[in-house]
């Protein structure tokens, strides 16, 4: 009676350390999942700014339309004179290939017009924005004309879940970081920082990466 109590004891504590060990590799391989998963929405989203039109967005919207498609106005004395009246435009703190927007539906709507990669001369609207606490990202097709199509529906892709912010801040010379969007500004940016704060249990995991604008 006593070896069989002593086998059941043994055979009760080796039967709780393997389901710990068990639980524990679980956990380990749940947290390496969510850090790849994470890490690979950040590392899509640093892809996209890296690919974002710069002189060829210039080119684009010269072609004779302005970036909402509509015909631009034909040259004129009388137009000249009024734009020479006008006051210099004010400095835009992000480049014209990156916006940020804010409505009631989307608290952050983060989009870039970016060159397609596989498809050299061609450019396309890319779309980031947080809904459900599920961030999604949206690529509309390519094109070598402006306007450029704004992404569907079914361009719609979820990236990460369980996102409660999603957030881009803009460094400015002289000033630090400032949210966006902000317009009107003394110096154009020179960075971003990019900021996820993800729930996981009950904790919150705040992660940010800093680009540089060049």
């Amino acid at each position: 009676m006593i070896a069989i109590l002593i086998m059941a004891l043994l055979s009760l504590l080796t039967w709780r350390a393997l389901d710990s060990i068990e639980r524990a590799d679980a956990q380990l391989k749940e947290h390496n999942e969510n850090a790849m998963n994470l890490l690979h929405a950040l590392q899509q989203l640093e892809r996209d700014i890296e690919l974002r039109a710069t002189v060829e967005l210039a080119m684009l919207q010269g072609s004779g339309e302005d970036a909402a498609g509509t015909p631009a106005a034909p040259a004129s004395p009388a137009n000249d004179a009024a734009a020479a009246a006008r006051k210099p435009p004010a400095t835009e703190l992000l480049p014209p290939s990156l916006r940020v927007r804010r409505n009631n539906q989307l608290p952050f709507h983060f989009e870039v017009i970016r060159a397609a990669p596989a498809q050299p001369g061609q450019w396309q609207r890319v779309q980031w924005w947080v809904k459900d606490q599920t961030l999604y990202r949206a690529a509309g097709p390519a094109s070598p004309a402006w306007p450029l199509q704004t992404p569907g529906p079914d361009d719609k892709v979820a990236v990460l879940d369980q996102v409660k912010e999603f957030e881009i801040r803009a460094w400015e010379p002289g000033k630090g970081w400032t949210p966006l969007p902000k317009t009107s500004a003394s110096n154009a940016s020179t960075g971003l920082e990019i900021s996820l704060v993800q729930r996981k249990g009950h904790n919150d995991q705040r992660f940010r990466r800093v680009i540089a604008l060049n």
